[in-house]
């Protein structure tokens, strides 16, 4: 595939760097889920921050370049970014410092827990709205359950996660491991909660509701 060539030449020019410390691949290609329309989503661990956006060959080429530091404080500031790390592949780690990093983003995550007046919050979004899904179903209004479950579905989601006591993963990473969860309202909730329509799509997010009662 002409992504893992791509990969292949940008992985050798990097490393004729003597300043590229490791070099990690995150989304699709690094879950073994990419197709011929992916992009390519490369981390190099080098001694200053700045990100290089290019298109070889069609595909887009985000490479972004950070220093150790940087990649702990945002450990620290944006726990969701160790997804990237713990789902990364890491294709460079001459001296395991990528490694010793994914045990940390490891270690990140499991110490996770969701602040309680984020947990209030959730309460109340929830509460909210399953009165007024309940008002929509009575209605029959299958219009203002649409907009009611788009207008929510992050926070959906976000409840299911916190049960869990996880954050919600970046980007696409989400849908792909929403099953894998310990605790979740049913094997195909995520994919219920999107392709369903009118009634039944309420009838799933209300169960979601009801499921993330304990948060």
């Amino acid at each position: 595939m002409k992504l893992h060539d791509i990969l292949d030449r940008k992985v050798t020019s990097l490393k004729s760097d003597d300043r590229v410390q490791g070099i990690l691949i995150t989304g699709s290609l690094a879950r073994g889920t990419e197709t011929e329309f992916s992009d390519l989503d490369i981390i190099v661990l080098y001694d200053s921050n700045f990100v290089v956006e290019e298109v070889i060959e069609g595909v887009p080429v985000e490479t972004h370049y950070n220093s150790r530091e940087s990649i702990l404080l945002r450990f620290m500031d944006d726990v969701p970014s160790c997804y990237l790390y713990t789902y990364g592949k890491a294709v460079y780690d001459p001296y395991g410092e990528l490694s010793e990093l994914t045990e940390i983003a490891r270690h990140t995550l499991a110490e996770f827990s969701v602040k309680e007046n984020r947990k209030e919050y959730l309460r109340h979004k929830l509460f909210a709205l399953k009165e007024k899904l309940t008002a929509a179903i009575n209605l029959h209004d299958t219009l203002k359950i649409s907009y009611l479950i788009h207008n929510n579905f992050k926070v959906l989601v976000e409840c299911v996660y916190a049960i869990n006591s996880l954050p919600v993963p970046p980007q696409g990473l989400s849908y792909e491991i929403y099953g894998t969860l310990k605790l979740k309202p049913s094997a195909n909730w995520l994919k219920e909660l999107i392709t369903l329509n009118g009634i039944a799509q309420a009838e799933c997010a209300l169960y979601i509701i009801d499921f993330c009662t304990a948060l």
